[in-house]
């Protein structure tokens, strides 16, 4: 929520339970666990034949800033390149009339992992059965 929440409309599940069931089914989940404890999470899908997506990127707050979602990512920058992949996109929605200081830094980590940002579209046009429960206009890059 405090990445996203406020680009929502109240009770919007991001990831529907028919959303999970597919990612979960095509094996498009990765989840990162210390201990028992499940800490941290990531949607990777092929895009396009040799562009792989991250996106949905979450770690539990408790356990931010311990290189979590760097291995994430990394795990999938890895398995990428082994399945020959020419590129990986990354999924970032963005409020399009205000600053977002959270999402800011985000692009920034991703930037500093090695990511380039080369152009913003419009959420809707991929993920048009989200229109109604977005809460403020937004942009996707």
């Amino acid at each position: 929520e405090k990445c996203e929440g406020h680009l929502w409309k109240a009770k919007h599940a991001r990831l529907t339970e028919e959303r999970f069931q597919s990612h979960f089914t095509k094996k498009e989940l990765l989840v990162a666990v210390k201990g028992n404890v499940l800490v941290g999470c990531v949607v990777m899908s092929w895009v396009d034949e040799g562009v792989k997506d991250v996106s949905m990127l979450v770690v539990d707050p408790a356990y931010r800033k311990q290189g979590i979602g760097t291995k994430l990512v990394n795990y999938i920058i890895d398995s990428a390149r082994e399945d020959g992949c020419k590129s990986v996109r990354v999924e970032l929605l963005f409020p399009v009339h205000e600053e977002d200081k959270w999402k800011t830094a985000l692009r920034r980590w991703y930037t500093s992992l090695g990511f380039e940002f080369v152009k913003e579209e419009d959420f809707v046009k991929y993920f048009p059965d989200f229109v109604d429960d977005l809460a403020i206009e937004t942009t996707f890059s």
